[in-house]
């Protein structure tokens, strides 16, 4: 548009007035073409440098984010509305082998640097805040602050990635609604392989450190197995917890289908009131499945949560009595309507068929409706 304007103003300047017809010389029109293609010249650089996929971020630097909101169905009554993540995401990606990426969230607890990331790489030109690390081959160096890619859910913690609403047990309670640490990471794909090291500070706890791995085998497109251990220790170098998991990605016509399952080992046990119960380990599962008939997505999951204890403290401090627990099977039914690349809606319906705990926000069953907004 603004190229066209350009060039109809122009022309008009050539058109001659009855005035200007005994005035205007061949050397005058020779300037003037002269002076149009040194303007398109200039125009053509500025066109090039915008990036055609951010058009309101010329020059390496990228601005999105998103916030959700959520509606409980199940009790009206009962704190139906609640606003999610507020999330701000910036990329600076001008330099050849170097781009910086951040991610401000603002939610009930406040605000936070979710990620901060300087990042060195090659042969490679995606670079995201969050989310999937292994859409193109590449390798990257990364220092900051970081979502750690244990398993397979780490792809979906920011709501508009995940088809659903809530997410698996597996993230919910082993991972403590998802890993996230300061310290350094390596990752990368080639030909089949993918791969991520990193150490953080610990994970868990105040003091001590984190060290893990994820390697994936992608056999082709449709299907990509992968296999995760992280440790963590203390200032002497004892381990106090352990994580693996395995995961499975297998797509097939409009079909998708994710299995993960997770083991957490802890050193010690439960106590409440000084009492033991139970060895501290856990493990989880699920198995999801995504049909895609764009603009609706259908998600179906059925998971497992099994910890080796059967109580466990109190948050009030001044309670000396324990919360009973269970082992947990939930399944899970949801849709997501994508209305454009800015808004999707979603419906999501959960409802444990075995086990309950006593914990003061667990719901055996729960609907909800939930909208997220890009920009």
């Amino acid at each position: 548009m603004h190229r066209r304007i350009i060039l109809t103003l122009l022309v008009f300047s050539l058109q001659q007035t009855p005035g200007q017809a005994e005035t205007t010389t061949p050397e005058d029109l020779n300037s003037l073409r002269q002076e149009i293609s040194a303007m398109q010249q200039q125009l053509d650089k500025l066109t090039a440098s915008i990036d055609p996929d951010n058009p309101t971020g010329p020059y390496g630097l990228k601005l999105s984010g998103f916030f959700d909101i959520s509606a409980n169905l199940t009790d009206v009554n009962d704190h139906p509305f609640e606003l999610g993540d507020l999330e701000a995401d910036v990329i600076y990606d001008k330099a050849e082998n170097f781009a910086v990426s951040a991610a401000g969230i603002v939610n009930n607890d406040g605000a936070s640097v979710g990620v901060a990331i300087l990042d060195y790489h090659v042969n490679a030109n995606d670079t995201p805040a969050r989310g999937a690390l292994y859409e193109e081959d590449g390798y990257h160096i990364q220092i900051g602050r970081f979502d750690i890619p244990f398993a397979i859910d780490y792809s979906f913690y920011a709501a508009p990635d995940r088809v659903n609403i809530s997410a698996p047990l597996t993230t919910d309670r082993i991972l403590k609604g998802g890993l996230n640490g300061d310290g350094m990471r390596t990752y990368g794909s080639w030909s089949v392989l993918e791969y991520t090291l990193y150490a953080t500070n610990s994970l868990f706890e105040d003091t001590g450190y984190t060290a893990g791995t994820r390697i994936g085998c992608a056999i082709n497109d449709h299907f990509v197995i992968g296999g995760s251990a992280l440790s963590d220790r203390d200032a002497d170098d004892n381990v106090r917890h352990r994580l693996t998991a395995l995961d499975l990605g297998w797509k097939t016509g409009i079909a998708e289908f994710h299995l993960e399952a997770v083991r957490l080992d802890r050193q010690g046990d439960i106590q409440v009131n000084n009492v033991s119960t139970g060895a501290a380990d856990e493990t989880g599962s699920h198995l999801s499945m995504v049909v895609d008939l764009s603009p609706v997505t259908l998600f179906l999951r059925f998971e497992k949560w099994s910890p080796d204890y059967t109580q466990i403290p109190d948050p009030d401090p001044l309670v000396t009595t324990g919360l009973h627990v269970e082992k947990l099977e939930r399944a899970t039914i949801a849709a997501r309507y994508v209305l454009d690349s800015y808004l999707q809606f979603k419906l999501e319906y959960f409802k444990h068929t075995k086990g309950e705990t006593a914990e003061p926000d667990f719901d055996n069953h729960l609907a909800r409706v939930q909208m997220v907004a890009r920009f």
